[in-house]
């Protein structure tokens, strides 16, 4: 299976898994993040160089969309990338380091593309629900754990004295952010895009914001993985004001257990324009995913449908 892994500065975190070897098989599209159709462990696994795999195919999308990501090839039985002077190996999506082992019970990366927008909760059956509470209980106990050198290497920032040499200030809809070198352009034409919009509702939204938040040097709740915030590669937009609505899965299961049933209506989100802003420009945003977080945006290309593509 592979999972996809959500961690953020909230210690907001959870894995969904679909079976590859099943869709391979079947020759059906890969669903969505939102529709929990299987989970269980991860079950990638090279068969032959000869045939497009699921590991060269994700690979091939990295390199794509990174410019520092080189490969894939295969060699000894497993496909293989360099990510500037490291070389990993697939190991069932979890992305071994060249010349040492992972470490215990590591659980796979997430690189499975993401749908725009969340599926309403309404049409979640009792089997996903069920699905939904067993993944929360394990987010609870902290049993996911990744190994953070893939990341490490992606995002060039292995530890917090590189990132204060490395991440960098700009300036994002009027407010200052600390950020990923790789987030300055893409930032950059995401504020161009919201701009150029010249609407009521764009400006309104603007004026609303309180606080834009990007590198936090942390750890998501619940276990030793690293935020994407301590790589400076996700962005929070807040609001001065979230008018009674929800906005996180964390804060909202304070009030209800069942935080997942919230309708779409009761979330507090940002214009549909400003998501297929961001997400054009190689970003995903933490409103579409189960585990909802409403004002979370991260650069993640590769999980993006048109960065994707061939």
């Amino acid at each position: 299976m592979i999972p996809i892994l959500r961690n953020d500065l909230k210690g907001h975190w959870g894995i969904w898994c679909v079976p590859f070897a099943l869709v391979l098989l079947l020759g059906a599209n890969i669903p969505s993040s939102s529709s929990l159709e299987e989970e269980g462990d991860d079950c990638f696994h090279v068969l032959s160089p000869e045939k497009e795999s699921p590991a060269q195919e994700t690979l091939e999308r990295l390199a794509r969309v990174y410019p520092h990501v080189e490969g894939p090839w295969f060699e000894q039985g497993d496909w293989w990338i360099r990510v500037n002077d490291k070389v990993f190996a697939w190991d069932e999506a979890r992305m071994r380091p060249q010349g040492r082992e992972l470490k215990p019970n590591s659980v796979s990366y997430d690189f499975r593309t993401y749908s725009l927008f969340p599926r309403n909760p309404q049409e979640y059956t009792q089997d996903m629900i069920e699905k939904i509470q067993n993944r929360e209980q394990r987010i609870d106990e902290g049993l996911d754990q990744r190994d953070s050198a893939f990341w490490d290497a992606l995002y060039g920032i292995p530890d917090r004295e590189t990132a204060g040499k490395r991440l960098v200030h700009v300036r994002f809809l009027g407010r200052r952010v600390l950020v990923n070198p790789l987030l300055v352009e893409p930032l950059a034409q995401v504020e161009q895009r919201i701009l150029a919009l010249e609407t009521k509702e764009i400006r309104d939204w603007i004026n609303g914001l309180g606080e834009v938040g990007g590198f936090a040097w942390r750890t998501v709740s619940g276990s030793g993985n690293r935020s994407l915030h301590s790589y400076g590669v996700a962005v929070d937009l807040l609001p001065r004001d979230f008018k009674g609505l929800q906005a996180y899965w964390r804060w909202t299961r304070a009030s209800r257990d069942d935080w997942w049933a919230t309708p779409l209506s009761g979330r507090h989100s940002p214009p549909r324009s400003v998501i297929q802003a961001f997400s054009e420009e190689g970003f995903v945003w933490g409103g579409s995913w189960v585990f909802f977080d409403q004002f979370h945006f991260e650069y993640r290309p590769e999980q993006v449908p048109q960065y994707s593509a061939e």
